[in-house]
């Protein structure tokens, strides 16, 4: 079985750059430098002027969130992080059927339709919040992917996910639903999001309200059956389900803009939005329902949590996974 992963060999971590362009000499280490601030800067001084400037360049539209399970639908900035790729995997260039589970938005189905018109595209999702006009040649379905698929065998050349975090109790279920789905020589594809908050340098304390969150998150979404810490595993999953030609690619997230490089300090700012944003919806479920918090309870800690994210001296990241396989020929 071919495959680039190794057995018990960590992911290459990248940091939001293609494989080309990551693979310059020092470029990695450049990237997640991080700038210099004010020793005082503990909670939003110095970040109030930039968060109104991107969050003022984001359209309404891209605002306009969803939530279910746990997860945020979103569109906004997309494809930052991967450089403006739609997706990794080396698909057939002219494929006829792809199937987006989870489509939110529907944005990456739209694009996709557009770049390739040969495709017949199915974006699914369990809210109907995707807009009405979109490309002939793609259409949108409510369903539950966690239900009985009724897509035949062989049927599409590429099946999609892109934060999905949290929404699968059964993951490795999933996967070889969609090894039976795709066509021989198709490609699955998840871009998943591990929710533990990182740091390389000490500066995100253990008693820190960010670092608290991280780890009662984690520990909510257990009791409640659907973890936020699979994106790692989802390679292997791949490998066991019978995937071929599996390759697991690892990208740091900065949680705002505290890296030094300009491009990275960006996809900070917007990821800052982002996780702002959704923080109490994400929140205040999982710790009500599975740790038996006080709305309230939820509420104050969550301001604690909030100054953390805004603190551009705790240089925290996330780890945006991007793993994909091929069904053998």
């Amino acid at each position: 079985m071919s495959s680039s992963l190794q057995p018990n060999a960590a992911p290459s971590i990248e940091t939001g750059l293609s494989t080309e362009s990551s693979s310059q000499e020092g470029l990695q280490n450049y990237l997640m430098e991080a700038d210099s601030f004010p020793p005082d800067l503990s909670d939003d001084q110095g970040i109030g002027d930039d968060l109104s400037t991107y969050t003022a360049s984001l359209s309404s539209s891209v605002l306009n969130y969803q939530y279910e399970n746990g997860r945020r639908y979103h569109g906004y900035h997309r494809g930052n992080i991967n450089s403006g790729r739609l997706y990794w995997a080396p698909i057939d260039p002219n494929p006829q059927k792809i199937l987006d589970i989870g489509t939110g938005t529907g944005a990456w189905a739209m694009d996709m339709a557009d770049m390739h018109s040969s495709a017949h595209v199915i974006g699914t999702d369990l809210s109907p919040i995707q807009p009405g006009w979109v490309p002939p040649n793609l259409s949108y379905e409510i369903d539950d992917a966690e239900s009985e698929w009724t897509y035949g065998g062989k049927t599409f050349d590429l099946i999609h996910t892109r934060y999905l975090t949290g929404s699968f109790a059964d993951w490795p279920k999933f996967i070889e639903r969609s090894f039976r789905t795709l066509t021989p020589g198709g490609w699955l594809e998840c871009q998943e999001i591990d929710s533990r908050i990182l740091s390389d340098d000490g500066t995100l304390l253990p008693d820190s309200a960010l670092a608290r969150w991280s780890r009662l998150l984690h520990e909510a979404a257990e009791i409640y059956g659907r973890s936020v810490v699979v994106a790692s595993k989802l390679a292997g999953w791949m490998e066991n389900a019978g995937f071929v030609n599996v390759t697991n690619r690892c990208f740091k997230l900065p949680n705002n803009a505290w890296p030094k490089n300009s491009r990275m300090k960006e996809v900070g700012m917007y990821q800052m939005v982002n996780f702002l944003d959704g923080l109490e919806a994400l929140t205040m479920a999982l710790f009500t329902r599975a740790l038996e918090w006080t709305p309230d309870e939820v509420k104050t800690f969550l301001v604690e949590v909030e100054k953390d994210i805004k603190n551009k001296n705790i240089h925290s990241y996330l780890n945006f996974y991007v793993a994909y396989g091929q069904r053998p020929e």
